[in-house]
């Protein structure tokens, strides 16, 4: 998938096999109203996230609002999490170098924390 983003950059953003298919199905359900816009939700066009961000919200029952913006930093947690490359994240983010990811987007989880700790050789176990 091309992305243009806010800098003219351009960008390829690799999609997940496992719903690849359900975004083509989407697309090619929904696009009768394209009209130079991008994403469309029953036969609309949608022209503000933040608008159709808060009304999802509120259909979906969740009480704490959630920036669009907070679903970066989850990639980067869960990207980072489960073992992607540092490098590669960041490419995908538009970063040139692992610095931003660490610093802004990465957050770590407690689980991460215990198997840190867990990941450190047993020094007493030979101590008796």
């Amino acid at each position: 998938m091309l992305i243009k983003v806010a800098t003219n950059e351009k960008r390829i953003i690799p999609i997940r096999d496992d719903i690849k298919d359900h975004l083509i199905e989407w697309f090619n359900s929904d696009n009768k109203v394209l009209d130079r816009c991008i994403i469309t939700y029953h036969n609309k066009s949608i022209k503000s996230i933040n608008t159709s961000w808060r009304k999802l919200i509120k259909k979906a029952g969740v009480s704490q609002y959630v920036r669009p913006y907070s679903l970066r930093h989850t990639f980067a947690t869960l990207a980072i999490a489960y073992g992607g490359d540092l490098k590669c994240i960041s490419e995908i983010m538009g970063h040139s170098d692992t610095k931003m990811l660490l610093k802004t987007y990465q957050h770590t989880t407690f689980s991460q924390k215990i198997q840190s700790i867990n990941n450190i050789p047993n020094f007493l176990a030979d101590t008796k």
